[in-house]
């Protein structure tokens, strides 16, 4: 418990510099709105499990239009040895199998030559690390029913999905334990807000609590306007 506090207290993102959000643009023909009241943005959400991308998509969508969604998706052919497509779960820690951080820098780059921005989801370590044991994706190894204690100091594998291919490559790591997850998932998300100036970090917190004025921050960032009649929910 006094480990899990010190990483609340040590990894809390107040008054790190970019720890906000972004929007994505890109240049389309004008025409091509006539049909739309709402501004069009392509913007791509990263973040590990439960750490609210689905939210941030939610909110996304009921405000704005997107479009070129074939450029962010991603099938089991493009995991070949390739990584052709940019997975939100993606490990981006230096550490991770066949240099994943590098794939993710030259996606960033590249997105930044389309006039995209991407947003980092991260989430307070307590109650993410509660979600985790609860619901723990491909983090089964160290979290599934496992007491507190037990998790702390259980070694972390990133396992394949299920049904995913034998023979196809998947994003994995290892990790000395579930916190470590937590801190090598933020702590790289962090530097590369640093390392990009299209790249930011938004808390799921501050969405939740205040999904407007988060909006506003990264619509801000982007050069953007946030839409006159605000909805926090897809189809509200």
């Amino acid at each position: 418990a006094n480990r899990m506090l010190y990483l609340l207290a040590a990894g809390a993102l107040h008054g790190v510099p970019g720890a906000q959000g972004v929007w994505m643009t890109k240049n389309i023909e004008p025409e091509s709105l006539d049909a739309f009241h709402a501004p069009v943005f392509n913007y791509h959400v990263l973040g590990m499990f439960d750490s609210g991308t689905n939210l941030m998509n939610a909110v996304g969508l009921a405000n704005y239009q997107k479009i070129d969604e074939s450029f962010y998706k991603c099938g089991h052919h493009e995991w070949n040895g390739e990584a052709r497509c940019l997975w939100k779960h993606m490990p981006p820690m230096d550490e991770s199998d066949l240099g994943f951080r590098t794939v993710i820098d030259n996606h960033i780059a590249a997105l930044k030559k389309l006039n995209h921005s991407v947003v980092m989801m991260v989430r307070n370590p307590i109650s993410h690390l509660a979600s985790w044991k609860k619901a723990p994706y491909q983090l089964h190894s160290c979290a599934r029913n496992k007491k507190w204690d037990v998790i702390l100091e259980t070694s972390c594998d990133m396992d394949k999905p299920p049904r995913w291919p034998d023979d196809m490559v998947f994003p994995t790591f290892k990790a000395p334990g579930l916190v470590e997850v937590w801190n090598s998932y933020v702590r790289s998300y962090v530097d590369i807000a640093k390392a990009h100036e299209n790249a930011m970090v938004m808390r799921y917190e501050d969405l939740v609590l205040e999904p407007e004025k988060s909006m506003k921050i990264f619509a801000d960032f982007a050069g953007v306007e946030i839409p006159e009649n605000f909805s926090a929910f897809a189809g509200a």
